[in-house]
């Protein structure tokens, strides 16, 4: 923004940090400690650290390294203050692979075998956390399928090993305080699996969880997440209140959804989503009012959507699999020039609407989809879905080289779908075992 000059020099106002941090794990630049002021030369050691030490404005710069978290980070570890618009900024330098990770490893001798599936697979198990409570496991960076018991004395999370059946499933015992795997190809685990244990607010084990905080001292909460790797979680980010920016993000490896908004606020830009249970991204609700100053608009732009992991099963229309959901009166958001490829859906790549559960205004307003490309989706669903939407446009995209139930869905009555637009859409090599474009409006 130009300023007015000065004694004939001109100035130029900038958006400068408040103040800059650094965080470095591995010693790059200086002996790292948390007890240090966070200098370049004198920098934290860990990523609680930091989180919990800047304030609104601040700059957090992370040097390349693994970055394990020890819980959750939560609203109320951040330093608010509600009269401060202005964002947190967590950044990774350019080149630099920065990992922060509710994710740790089991050690290989943990493992030992208690028994067998009904095939004859092997199962193995080593000891959990403090209750045996897990709420994720990965094996390679996978999440694996998580089978639920069904017996009603035993509380929920809580399984023997019969529940596991066949290869890639797994359990915990609260009891026992041991997890257990039945690996992919039948081996011993190895130093191949991962687990989140972590516990976080309201009983979440989430990486990050923005909740609405008592004292509302949240309501112009803004953070900024650059260049990082998120990783692990049942949820990767949960956003209740704020907004969240993601540039040049990769978020991976979430039982559930990787990011889910219930009246925060999200723009994502140029970011890649893999390894997710069910959602890279699920929008539910219009998101907090007034925003700050300087709030970027609802936005996922040039971001990848790929190779999610089937946790629950294959059957559809139940708890299960899409990259992003736009549903529950979210309003004016833009998906453009995204790729969406090699998912497994039982719901549909993009949905744009659903049916939730109390919602009495349009699931989706003014939502628009264009220039994005769909390719090597699988599984009995539609790739996109329009569903109780409003001034809703799908335009330009490219749906190519699918196996899927349709392409293109309208669901419900005509009266559900209102001005809602698809068109200079590009279908083609696909292999549809329903019908291609379903009741266009």
């Amino acid at each position: 923004m130009m300023m007015p000059p000065i004694g004939g020099v001109l100035l130029i106002a900038c958006s400068l940090p408040a103040a800059t941090y650094h965080v470095d794990a591995l010693g790059l630049g200086g002996n790292p400690s948390d007890s240090n002021p966070g200098t370049a030369e004198k920098p934290w050691k860990s990523a609680m650290k930091a989180f919990t030490s800047a304030s609104p404005g601040d700059m957090v710069i992370f040097r390349k390294g693994l970055y394990r978290m020890p819980r959750t980070l939560l609203t109320a570890d951040l330093r608010l203050d509600p009269a401060e618009g202005r964002p947190f900024v967590f950044k990774a330098l350019p080149g630099e692979e920065v990992i922060i990770t509710v994710m740790k490893p089991v050690k290989a001798g943990d493992w030992k075998r208690i028994g067998s599936t009904r095939a004859g697979q092997p199962i193995y198990a080593a000891p959990s956390g403090e209750d045996g409570r897990v709420v994720n496991l990965t094996e390679d960076g996978v999440p694996l399928a998580r089978p639920f018991t069904s017996d009603p004395k035993l509380p929920h999370g809580d399984s023997l090993p019969e529940v596991i059946s066949r290869p890639g499933e797994w359990a915990a015992s609260l009891r026992d305080h041991r997890v257990m795997v039945c690996t992919t190809d039948g081996n011993p685990p190895g130093n191949r699996i991962e687990v989140c244990d972590v516990r976080g607010g309201n009983g979440g084990a989430n990486l990050i969880d923005l909740q609405r905080d008592p004292a509302n001292r949240c309501r112009n909460l803004r953070v900024v997440f650059e260049n990082l790797i998120l990783e692990g979680g049942n949820f990767g980010l949960t956003i209740r209140t704020g907004s969240v920016e993601l540039r040049r993000c990769v978020l991976r490896k979430s039982f559930s959804d990787l990011v889910n908004t219930q009246s925060g606020r999200l723009s994502a830009v140029d970011c890649d989503f893999s390894a997710f249970g069910e959602s890279a991204i699920d929008v539910t609700g219009p998101g907090d009012s007034p925003l700050p100053p300087g709030t970027a608009p609802m936005c996922i732009r040039r971001c990848q959507f790929h190779h999610n992991a089937a946790v629950r099963g294959l059957a559809p229309k139940v708890k299960g699999y899409n990259a992003v959901m736009l549903k529950g009166g979210c309003s004016d958001i833009l998906v453009e020039e995204c790729e969406f490829h090699h998912l497994r859906i039982t719901i549909c790549a993009l949905a744009l609407g659903d049916d939730t559960a109390g919602v009495s205004t349009r699931e989706g307003l003014r939502l628009t989809a264009r220039g994005n490309h769909f390719h090597h989706i699988t599984g009995p669903a539609p790739v996109v879905a329009f569903e109780d939407t409003e001034d809703c446009r799908f335009v330009g995209n490219r749906i190519t080289d699918c196996d899927v139930d349709g392409l293109i869905a309208f669901e419900g009555a005509p009266k559900d779908n209102v001005r809602v637009e698809s068109r200079d859409n590009l279908l083609r090599n696909n292999r549809v075992k329903g019908v291609a474009v379903k009741d266009s409006p």
